[in-house]
């Protein structure tokens, strides 16, 4: 998936850039709200000499990305980075294995191959008589772990093959990875100050395009290929408060796209909070006549989220009639929640009359 390159022309030398920007994202956020930033404190440890990471890499075989050595040379050793921050040099080496060995890491994994390729690699350690983290470290082989995003999920980059340079977002338990959308380390650490600066969320820093309003409606708009369309407006999402421009733009996009596809779900989770009313009978719709239950349930969470308690409670009794012919447990629970609301509804009584006890 290709998007837009975003290029930065405010200073010729991209580390200084960066540096000036790290102190600039620590003046914007002196109060330490932005997700992390209360542990690195927007601190980076002095750089280390180009002799230390060689060591480094004499060590453990391998060669480090020259972006991630120009970084630990010249702007810092760790600390300041997307969710937690970055690792020092010695805790990377903590947290990886194998970094020698080829990563089989690739952008295109189905969940089905996933899930085999984790099957057969806790078989083959298994067999080999290894630990019980081993299948694991064969998965992530040939990567460096240079961050943690908290409980399982921790950043790599990836250290040879066709993607080496590239950072991409793991799960410990073996979930599906996810590349992020830069093609190497200084260009995803910079986005990342480029984003907090501009005020937008970083909560969910690299798993989302970056860019303006403009610049993502304007990906929009010039591809034909749906998915690039789809993370286009999923990008906004980002964006604290969408302007009536967009807002606009969105409700034109909704008319002009099929019903019941993920690119009007996207299109009417943005509308719920830009623009309710124009949005809520599209809601309901999906709620009523949406054939995927994940996006009945995302429907009755955008209602519980927006609707007004005066319309939920002239609702009530065909929200009621719905839920007796539901058949999805989430969506079931979704729509209680959403009766709930309304106040002065007995969810047990619900379930009792939808689910009745028959008698041995």
């Amino acid at each position: 998936m290709r998007l837009r390159k975003r290029k930065n022309t405010d200073h010729p030398d991209p580390l200084q850039r960066i540096r000036e920007k790290v102190a600039q994202a620590a003046r914007q956020d002196n109060l330490f709200q932005i997700f992390g930033a209360s542990r690195h404190k927007y601190i980076l440890k002095e750089p280390l000499s180009p002799a230390a990471v060689e060591a480094f890499e004499r060590k453990h075989g391998i060669a480090l990305p020259q972006e991630l050595t120009d970084f630990l040379t010249a702007v810092g050793s760790g600390g300041a980075g997307p969710y937690h921050g970055l690792y020092t040099l010695e805790q990377m080496e903590q947290e990886s294995a194998r970094m020698a060995e080829p990563c089989i890491l690739r952008p295109d994994f189905t969940e089905e191959e996933w899930w085999e390729l984790e099957a057969l690699y806790e078989k083959q350690a298994e067999e080999a008589n290894e630990g019980c983290e081993a299948g694991g470290e064969r998965m992530f082989q040939g990567t460096l772990c240079i961050g943690t995003q908290g409980w399982t999920h921790d950043t790599v980059l990836i250290l040879n093959g066709p993607y080496r340079g590239r950072i991409v977002y793991i799960d410990r338990d073996e979930q599906r990875p996810f590349f992020a959308y830069e093609k190497n380390f200084l260009n995803w650490y910079e986005r990342w100050l480029d984003e907090l600066i501009a005020g937008r969320s970083v909560d969910r820093f690299g798993r989302l395009p970056g860019g303006s309003e403009q610049e993502l409606l304007a990906l929009f708009d010039e591809t034909d290929d749906e998915q690039l369309r789809l993370e286009a407006l999923r990008g906004l999402f980002k964006i604290p408060a969408l302007g009536p421009g967009t807002t606009a733009r969105l409700r034109h996009i909704l008319r002009k796209t099929e019903p019941y596809t993920p690119l009007a779900l996207v299109t009417l989770q943005h509308l719920a909070k830009a623009d309710y009313p124009y949005a809520e009978n599209d809601l309901l719709d999906f709620l009523h006549n949406s054939p995927h239950s994940e996006d009945r349930q995302v429907a009755a969470r955008l209602l519980q989220t927006y609707m007004p308690t005066e319309t939920l409670r002239k609702k009530v009794p065909d929200l009621t009639k719905l839920l007796h012919r539901e058949n999805d447990h989430s969506v079931t629970h979704s729509l209680l929640m959403l009766i709930q609301e309304a106040g002065a509804i007995d969810s047990d009584a619900l379930l009792e009359q939808r689910s009745p006890i028959k008698p041995d």
